[in-house]
Parts: structure tokens; C-alpha cells; sequence
């Protein structure tokens, strides 16, 4: 269950719109299964192809980030998928798997980090997994509970990651159309920054005043979060406005709302209030300083270019 967000100690006024902000939190979860530590799986950088390209699915957009297409597991249709770069590895709701009988019990195991703690999951290999004509198969996936996201309105019945996406060259989010492109013949216009590829993630490069943090990209979120201990180690300035309680897929959370320098991604200024996680000893994968949700680009299209290594968007 999704719980909302709760104000525990304020530090100053929160700035202009953080209530939107705090609402981000609800579905934050999203974002969280990054494959990490030990018994860690990856899923590697995806290599140039020559497959033919030019899938259009269609999607809808909630609270103008969360992007879901229609899909289908084995033999069952219309189920939601939920479309997600800031986690590495596919998942499934586990009433999906009761439904189709698939035994996890002699399923492997590994660890993630979720958010700002690890912890361990279970994986199955489904058979067939796919959105109209993006297909795969035997394809592992993390076998979890998604009815949290009801709590904000949404039935999940899995989340898409990396490891699918990045089979294809390119992928395409079109806000505007409403529609997801796997390898579109053309690029878009507009502004565009070196994509860093890693097994368990694809990162940005974003500017911070006199600094760098290098940032996770995801679509599962609204705003911005930072690991709190990444910035203070490079002395990264910022103003704490609020203490705030989340909800996410591994349970509540500890955020600051802050108000942070000058931020921006290829020339263009980011918004500066973000959100930082706060608990003692909580650290991103070596290098990475945080989230930064696609949203917070306000594009009308955004496109991860795979195998030039490259991301693209239009305003």
C-alpha cells in the first residue's frame, strides 16, 4: 500500500511547489530495483543491432511521469506494465506468477539496493514477456509484490527495466503522442548529452553549481533525489527545508526536502528543490549521486539512444 508523504520537521518554508514534489514520494518505489552488492546481476549495455526498428506502442501518462503500456505475460493479455529505467531488471507481481503457476521456490536469488537499503528478492523465468511487437523470451524477472501502487490509483502487473529496453537501439518517449518507439529511423531535435551505459544502469552527467553528479535516469519518478552523504563529501551546498516521510516499494523512507544550487543538464536549468535520503550510511553504487527523473526535463520527447550513447529531448 501506497502511504502519502508526511511532514515531520520543518526547517523553513518549503519552496514554491514542493507539494507536488512530496506527492512524488507515494511512487518513488519505482524507481528502486537496481541490481547491486553481492550475489548482483546486471544487464549489460546494449550494442548497436541490425534489427528492424520502428515499434510504436502506445502508452498513458499518469501524474505526468509514470508511463504504462498494455502488455502480455504467457498466455494472459491487457495486463499493465509500467515503464522503467531506473531499474535493471524486469518485475512481475507475484499474483501474476500464482495466476500462471511458475515455481520460484528453485528460482535464483540476489540482492538490490532499493533506494537507500539492500535486500534480498526472488527471480522466476517467464517464458514469454511483451508489448505488442516488442517480445522476448526466457527472460528472468524479479518476482515482487506490486500492489503498493494501488495506493496512488495504479494496478501494476509488472515493471519493464533495462535488461528489456536496452534490447532494442533506441528508445523513444513521446509524452506528447502518448507512445513509446523502439528504434525510430530518425532523431529528434533539440538538446542532447552523452548517455553513460553501465551494467545496472544508465547515467547523465549533471551540473551542480562548480560541480558534477552523475545521475541515474528514470522515468518511474517525478523529481530529483540525491544520497545526502554523496553531496557532502564533495561539498555540495544546500539549504534543507523540510523532513519528510515516504512510501516505497521497500517500505518508508526518510527524505530531506531541499533546495539545492544551480542545477543543470545540457544548458538547461533543472529545478533546484530536491529530495534528499537521509539515513546514516545510505550510498548509491560507487560514483552516483543520485536520481534524476525524466519528468524534471518537462520534454515533450525524450530519447535514449542506446547505441550512439546518447540522450536526446525536445521541449
Amino acid at each position: 500500500m501506497v502511504l502519502p508523504s508526511v511532514p515531520v520537521a520543518n526547517f523553513g518554508p518549503p519552496p514554491k511547489g514542493g507539494e507536488s514534489m512530496r506527492r512524488s514520494l507515494t511512487v518513488i518505489g519505482a524507481i528502486a530495483v537496481t541490481i547491486w552488492g553481492a550475489a548482483s546481476i546486471g544487464a549489460e549495455p546494449r550494442k548497436s543491432s541490425d534489427q528492424p526498428g520502428g515499434i510504436v506502442i502506445p502508452v498513458e501518462v499518469y501524474d505526468g511521469f509514470l508511463i504504462v503500456a498494455k502488455g502480455h505475460i504467457e498466455s494472459s493479455s491487457g495486463l499493465n506494465f509500467l515503464i522503467d529505467t531506473g531499474q535493471t531488471y524486469s518485475a512481475v507481481d507475484r499474483s501474476i506468477v500464482d495466476k500462471l503457476g511458475l515455481d520460484i521456490s528453485s528460482s535464483g536469488s540476489a540482492s538490490i539496493l532499493n533506494l537507500d537499503k539492500k535486500e534480498p528478492v526472488r527471480f522466476c523465468t517467464l517464458g514469454k514477456i511483451g508489448m505488442g511487437a516488442f517480445e522476448a523470451e526466457s527472460v528472468p524477472v524479479i518476482v515482487e509484490d506490486l500492489r503498493w501502487f494501488r495506493g496512488d490509483g495504479l494496478h501494476i502487473d509488472a515493471v519493464i527495466g533495462l535488461d528489456l529496453l536496452r534490447k532494442r537501439d533506441r528508445l523513444r518517449v513521446d509524452f506528447r503522442g502518448k507512445q513509446i518507439v523502439f528504434d525510430a529511423t530518425s532523431s529528434i531535435p533539440g538538446r542532447a548529452v552523452p548517455l553513460h551505459q553501465h551494467p545496472w544502469s544508465v547515467t547523465v552527467s549533471i551540473d551542480l553549481e562548480d560541480h558534477h553528479a552523475e545521475m541515474i535516469l528514470d522515468t518511474g519518478m517525478s523529481g530529483t533525489v540525491f544520497y545526502r552523504e554523496a553531496l557532502e563529501n564533495h561539498s555540495v551546498r544546500y539549504v534543507p527545508q523540510q523532513h519528510t516521510i515516504g512510501a516505497s516499494s521497500a517500505g518508508m523512507v526518510d527524505y530531506t526536502l531541499a533546495l539545492m544550487p544551480p542545477t543543470r543538464l545540457g544548458g538547461q536549468n533543472l529545478n533546484r528543490e530536491a529530495y534528499l535520503l537521509t539515513r546514516p550510511g545510505a550510498r548509491g553504487p560507487s560514483g552516483i549521486a543520485g536520481f534524476l527523473g525524466i519528468a524534471t526535463l518537462h520534454a515533450k520527447i525524450v530519447e535514449f539512444d542506446f547505441a550512439r550513447q546518447e540522450l536526446r529531448w525536445s521541449n
